[in-house]
């Protein structure tokens, strides 16, 4: 699940789901995805709510195909595949958008063949070598990488600023009132030192 970062932030599913309730938010997913009926039917309350909004209010996407959005309507939350999401938008702090941590589920893929195809045992070995090798990793790294290259800095929003002289001042100040005290403490214990007599015997 994906949000744009705005000033009222949604940073996970349940406040999302207050956010629906409330009318501030809205969440769409694809016509043809599962999404949905995994919401609607979840034992999860939020994941619930988030569900039900989206079949009542029909809050599905424009194209039917699950892909990542190009652009997304302000204040609305997209469902689909985390790795989709990061290789079109980036991951932080490359991206303008809030890529949930949370998953709503979890599926296999499989590549299906007819029964008498005759090389089922090579086709295993060389897709376990791919996947054990870190190839398909790896391709999926250098896409993420080509994604974070593609980033415009200037699509970030200007409330986000890097800290500047002026918000470091006050911790400059008491920095240098701790330098002096440190300094008067040293000159005080010097003098002590030197009126402290040492007997003679």
């Amino acid at each position: 699940m994906m949000v744009p970062q705005f000033a009222h932030d949604v940073r996970n599913i349940k406040e999302l789901a207050a956010a629906i309730l409330d009318g501030e938010y809205k969440a769409s997913t694809s016509k043809g995805s599962v999404d949905k009926e995994l919401l609607s039917r979840s034992i999860d309350e939020s994941l619930q709510v988030i569900g039900e909004y989206i079949i009542e209010e029909s809050w599905f996407s424009e194209d039917n195909i699950v892909v990542a959005p190009k652009y997304i309507k302000d204040f609305t939350a997209v469902l689909g595949p985390r790795f989709f999401f990061l290789l079109e938008y980036g991951e932080l702090p490359f991206t303008t958008k809030r890529i949930f941590k949370e998953t709503i589920s979890f599926w296999n893929v499989g590549l299906a063949i007819r029964k008498d195809f005759c090389c089922k045992k090579h086709i295993e070995k060389y897709i376990t070598r791919i996947l054990y090798t870190g190839i398909y990793k790896k391709f999926y790294e250098d896409e993420l990488f080509k994604a974070r290259l593609n980033f415009n800095w200037r699509d970030i929003d200007p409330k986000i600023k890097a800290l500047s002289l002026s918000d470091l001042v006050g911790a400059f100040i008491m920095l240098g009132v701790g330098f002096c005290i440190g300094f008067v403490v040293l000159l005080i214990e010097t003098q002590k030192v030197n009126l402290i007599i040492i007997p003679c015997k």
